[in-house]
């Protein structure tokens, strides 16, 4: 096993599952784990139940700490967890991985040398690539070895990847990239319902901001292209940051649950401290071993995911753009959804009822987020009442 990441500090990484995903994490770490670095230290949660395969599958390790809860955490409770736990708070350098991920052997020697080297570099990510559109040249050109946990995976590096990509540049292959360095353009925008249209169906390509779809971001991976692409946004599944940096924010904001935005709000945040955030155009993970972002599609997965995305979408503005109006937010929302389903599954609004579905959901993920800001500032007043509390002391009478 070679390419392990070989300076001098220590790499706690996060990884979260659910009991029904033994398999596909499994896959995952055996991924992670293959390059052998002995700085390493995963925490593996399963969130909302047990999981006696994983546990047997991960105790002989050293370098593997697991734990059960459940009570399903959520994504950003989950994470914020595991960041309490004692080797991630003596660690370096924290990662987060996704359990639907394969990753290449040398997968955190470039980040981890990008926030080394550069002291206002906030967060770092791979270039994150389809599985399913890159399973062809995986199974061309990988090797497949039998890796720390038994499993049998093709084995690639980031510069096999980035040598195929020079040579095969399509936009299908991408999937996340990060956004727009200006976070405001990205998810505060002003423009008008038309130009929500125009850019659902990417009339505009090289202005999108969703830098996955955006040409002049896809070049950068030709010959002589820059290794970093400047983004607001790091895609959460893939974030790689110092343990300082994390404790200046204050941690993962627990309120994004059970998912969405929560890696959003952590990117911003870094920026409006005074980072700037990059996706590295040499290094890679590619997303998506099993379905389910796409059952999230489905009929049956359309009420959950918007109801998740609009609540998120109000958090967001709540805790980085104050003077958005509540209605402005709520009316924002719903033609957010009226167009994704015009522009891009007109059969789910016209013919199975999408559309009520949709915007009910939108209604009621508005009025979530209001609920947990609402819990949150009560929190906050009920600790402020007891630290007064604390320090007003009776005084003895005569």
């Amino acid at each position: 096993m070679t390419d392990s990441v070989d300076l001098d500090i220590s790499i706690c990484c996060l990884l979260l599952t659910m009991p029904q995903e033994v398999d596909v994490t499994i896959q995952a770490l055996d991924s992670l784990l293959y390059s052998g670095d002995r700085n390493l230290t995963v925490l593996v949660l399963v969130n909302g139940g047990e999981s006696e395969a994983l546990r047997q599958c991960v105790q002989s390790l050293d370098h593997v700490q697991f734990f059960e809860s459940p009570e399903n955490l959520g994504v950003a409770g989950g994470r914020a967890f595991l960041a309490q736990q004692g080797p991630a708070k003596k660690a370096d350098i924290i990662a987060i991985i996704d359990n639907d991920l394969l990753l290449p052997t040398d997968y955190l020697k470039p980040l981890c040398a990008q926030l080394m080297q550069d002291r206002k570099t906030g967060i770092v990510g791979a270039s994150m690539l389809d599985y399913p559109h890159m399973k062809n040249w995986l199974d061309t050109n990988a090797r497949v070895e039998t890796g720390p946990l038994g499993r049998r995976l093709p084995r690639f590096g980031n510069a096999d990847v980035r040598e195929y990509l020079q040579n095969n540049l399509k936009k299908e292959l991408f999937s996340h990239l990060g956004s727009h360095p200006d976070w405001m353009q990205t998810y505060f925008p002003r423009r008008t319902l038309m130009d929500e249209v125009n850019r659902r169906r990417d009339r505009n390509p090289d202005e999108n901001v969703f830098l996955a779809k955006n040409p002049k971001a896809l070049r950068q991976y030709g010959n002589g292209g820059s290794t970093l692409i400047e983004a607001s946004n790091i895609a959460g599944c893939t974030q790689v940051f110092r343990r300082e940096l994390y404790d200046e924010l204050g941690g993962i904001r627990e309120e994004y649950s059970p998912y969405g935005y929560e890696d959003v709000d952590f990117a911003i945040s870094a920026q409006r401290a005074g980072y700037r955030n990059y996706t590295l155009t040499h290094a890679f993970s590619l997303h998506g071993t099993d379905d389910r972002h796409h059952q999230r599609k489905t009929i049956s997965g359309l009420w959950p995911a918007t109801r998740n995305v609009v609540k998120a979408y109000t958090l967001l503005a709540h805790n980085h753009c104050p003077w958005q109006r509540r209605p402005f937010l709520l009316t924002n929302s719903i033609l957010i959804v009226i167009v994704d389903l015009i522009t891009i599954s007109w059969r789910l609004a016209y013919e199975t009822g999408g559309l009520f579905l949709r915007i009910s959901a939108a209604v009621f993920g508005f009025f979530n987020a209001q609920t947990a800001i609402l819990g949150k500032r009560r929190n906050a007043q009920s600790i402020q009442d007891h630290e007064r509390g604390e320090r007003i002391q009776p005084r003895e009478t005569e």
